[in-house]
């Protein structure tokens, strides 16, 4: 039963957060995913919320462009990891050459990514990061 809750849940984020982040500014979304106290540690399994993200993407990816998942990825797993209590951050960053800018999306714990390959994250210069280092 638990597993099907939080399939549910990381379902509804999946297809839920492009209309969220239309209508509200970043900042104010993972403000509002932050807690403010000791949160109520969840018993979330992250694996299982990775796995289940991978697949929605996977999906998406056959019907729909590959473009994107980073960020999205990046915003579910924040929410899911802090309501379990782990403090991690998210990470914006851009790198780009004479004819494109890419952005990259990415989470941190001790400032060191967590649930990404750090490989990728290397090349890329942080612009935002949330919640903001003391």
């Amino acid at each position: 039963m638990k597993d099907i809750f939080l399939f549910a849940r990381v379902s509804y984020l999946f297809f839920i957060l492009p209309v969220i982040i239309h209508i509200k500014p970043l900042p104010e979304i993972l403000k509002s995913w932050t807690p403010c106290m000791s949160p109520k540690l969840r018993e979330w399994d992250i694996l299982k919320i990775t796995k289940y993200l991978d697949l929605f993407f996977k999906l998406r990816a056959l019907f729909f462009s590959r473009r994107g998942t980073c960020l999205k990825r990046s915003l579910i797993l924040y929410k899911f990891l802090r309501e379990k209590g782990i403090e991690v951050r998210i990470n914006i960053g851009v790198k780009g050459d004479n004819k494109k800018i890419y952005g990259h999306a990415w989470l941190t714990l001790d400032d060191k990514p967590y649930l990404a390959q750090p490989q990728i994250n290397e090349d890329f210069k942080v612009c935002f990061i949330f919640p903001p280092h003391d």
